[in-house]
């Protein structure tokens, strides 16, 4: 009912010969408009609402939905970063204990004897990944086996020297199967193994 009111009140207002359109600028179309409204008195057009633009930005359930999402992808990618960062610093503690049992190597073959000390070969200083310095035993120094890195069955697994990184944790027993030498980075099998306690 309404609409067949509107439609006969712009029939009214819209004159037969519509050529008169076709010269009008904006100014007179929007006065054109303004007039029309006024007449069809239901009608109610405001220009101001014409006129203005929907509000730019996000809403709170947007915002939260980021939020969301961005909890759920740090959640998924921390751990995969952490377990990459764990492999490249256990592979660069390997490439370390190698280039080490490499130097000690050659300090033996000129003096016919194992270093005492890292120091002996230049590699005192020589931190691990994690920080902490690698250690070094010349078993030939040693009075006894208590000192010396074991395996599960409590045998010795090297008869030259030890050498290892405590690892992550930066704790380590002479026991391979302790819970704090798990991580631990090691040489065993007199340089034939060098990886993970936990493996060997």
């Amino acid at each position: 009912m309404k609409s067949t009111y509107l439609a006969a009140s712009v029939a009214r207002t819209i004159p037969e010969d519509k050529s008169c359109f076709v010269d009008i600028t904006r100014i007179e179309k929007l006065e054109f408009l303004r007039q029309f409204t006024a007449y069809s008195g239901g009608l109610q057009i405001s220009l101001r609402h014409i006129a203005r633009k929907q509000p730019s930005g996000f809403t709170l359930i947007e915002l939260v939905l980021i939020v969301v999402i961005l909890a759920v992808l740090a959640a998924i990618a921390i751990p995969y970063y952490q377990d990459y960062k764990d492999r490249v610093n256990v592979a660069a503690a390997v490439s370390d204990i190698a280039a080490i049992s490499t130097l000690i190597s050659a300090y033996e073959n000129d003096n016919r004897a194992f270093p005492n000390s890292l120091s002996d070969v230049g590699a005192g200083t020589k931190l691990d990944p994690w920080g902490n310095p690698y250690q070094y035993l010349n078993i030939a120094s040693v009075q006894g086996k208590g000192k010396l890195r074991k395996d599960k069955s409590l045998n010795p697994i090297n008869s030259d020297y030890d050498l290892y990184s405590m690892g992550k944790d930066g704790k380590s027993s002479t026991a391979l199967t302790a819970k704090n030498s798990h991580d631990d980075v090691i040489r065993a099998r007199d340089g034939k193994f060098v990886g993970f306690a936990s493996a060997f």
